[in-house]
């Protein structure tokens, strides 16, 4: 059931103390709280409970954590950190186990993802974290650049907040951990099993588990400026012919740096860099980026033939957990996006890749026998982006 369907949630008045029961649409949260203010979703995924809860149990959640391949960290009482992978009977006292993307490795929290999260573009999803600790543990009050979902599993967790507004010069730098210097709590939420609390970026949060508690931290992509603007230039400078020089004309000896100097340079960089072609291809390419990419599975070659045949068997066409995939069709053609890879296809193919991207599974039965369609499954097997479910 998504998010926004039958839920009980806290509905902020005026007044920011004051709330009353009630429910939201999509639309009123997106307008009023998103990247705005906090806000709790009551019981919105109480459907998934007992899902999430056989897959999330305390013994899955430490065999996760004692495996190499998956990021794992615990935070002591006094903040220290530890990097996994760990051995472990049961969770530590006063300890706060943390595992990251669950959703590279087990698929009921894929299927979450589709089920209560329809309206986040999987590729904007950074990753879904587990946190697991008994009473009173926690990892400090501190804040994300990204918007995070924090759906409660097992036990509750008493969360404090304060006004947002937070960037890097706020956190003490001394820490083992993100911690911000100074925390002034001005609201506070109590989530139980089946709540979800919205926190946007900047927003100052502690959250203290009560016994046995288990909270999935659902990450919103979201790059700082800085980040993007590394990326772009070094695929600039990797994938681009930039030889051609500045060619500006001598303005006269006045020993200065003058306007007409600094508008040439704009504009000489905006048609290097502003192209919309190259801004797509970088941005697709770079939002795509797996997370692991040693977990994208890797096999022996598929030929044409072969992708024919398990087309005519009416298979599910199903991306593997790791995959992230988009695509963007543009005037110079179509472009697809899997893995942090560029594959040029055919337009035709946009009636079942959209259902691909949007649902992350197709049926063989709305791929025709076309050529394009089987060149692009084939590259799609090929570099472990999808696999067959009879």
């Amino acid at each position: 059931m998504p998010l926004f369907s039958n839920q009980i949630a806290d509905i902020k008045t005026s007044e920011e103390s004051d709330q009353q029961p009630g429910s939201i649409s999509e639309t009123d949260f997106f307008q009023h709280y998103w990247r705005k203010q906090s806000y709790l979703f009551r019981g919105a995924c109480s459907g998934s409970l007992d899902t999430l809860v056989s897959c999330s149990s305390e013994i899955q959640l430490l065999d996760l954590a004692s495996n190499d391949i998956v990021e794992s960290r615990m935070v002591s009482r006094d903040y220290e950190l530890r990097l996994g992978p760990f051995d472990l009977a049961a969770i530590p006292e006063n300890q706060l186990l943390m595992i990251q993307g669950l959703e590279q490795h087990l698929g009921e929290i894929n299927q979450l993802l589709l089920d209560e999260f329809p309206f986040m573009p999987r590729w904007r999803i950074e990753d879904v974290m587990a946190t697991i600790g008994n009473a009173g543990a926690n990892c400090g009050a501190h804040f994300d650049h990204y918007d995070v979902f924090l759906l409660q599993v097992r036990g509750s967790k008493d969360w404090q907040l304060d006004g947002g507004g937070h960037s890097e010069h706020h956190l003490d730098h001394e820490a083992d951990i993100r911690l911000l210097q100074k925390f002034e709590q001005t609201s506070g939420k109590l989530a139980e099993p089946g709540d979800v609390l919205y926190i946007p970026p900047g927003m100052g949060h502690l959250g203290i588990a009560s016994d046995e508690s288990i909270t999935l931290s659902i990450g919103i992509r979201n790059p700082t400026m800085a980040e993007l603007i590394s990326h772009l230039a070094d695929m600039l400078i990797d994938g681009t012919d930039l030889t051609s020089t500045l060619d500006d004309q001598l303005q006269t000896p006045s020993g200065c740096i003058t306007d007409l100097d600094i508008q040439h340079l704009q504009a000489r960089l905006a048609d290097t860099i502003l192209d919309p072609t190259l801004i797509a291809r970088w941005y697709g390419s770079y939002m795509t980026e797996p997370r692991e990419p040693e977990l994208v599975p890797t096999g022996n070659a598929i030929t044409g033939k072969e992708v024919s045949g398990l087309l005519s068997r009416h298979v599910q066409l199903v991306c593997t957990l790791p995959t992230r995939i988009t695509y963007h069709h543009g005037e110079v053609g179509l472009t697809v996006f899997v893995n942090g890879e560029t594959i040029s296809a055919d337009p035709a193919v946009l009636p079942w890749l959209q259902h691909l991207c949007a649902h992350r599974q197709v049926s063989s039965c709305l791929i025709p026998q076309e050529d394009y369609n089987i060149d692009l499954c084939k590259i799609l097997f090929n570099n472990g982006a999808i696999e067959t479910v009879e």
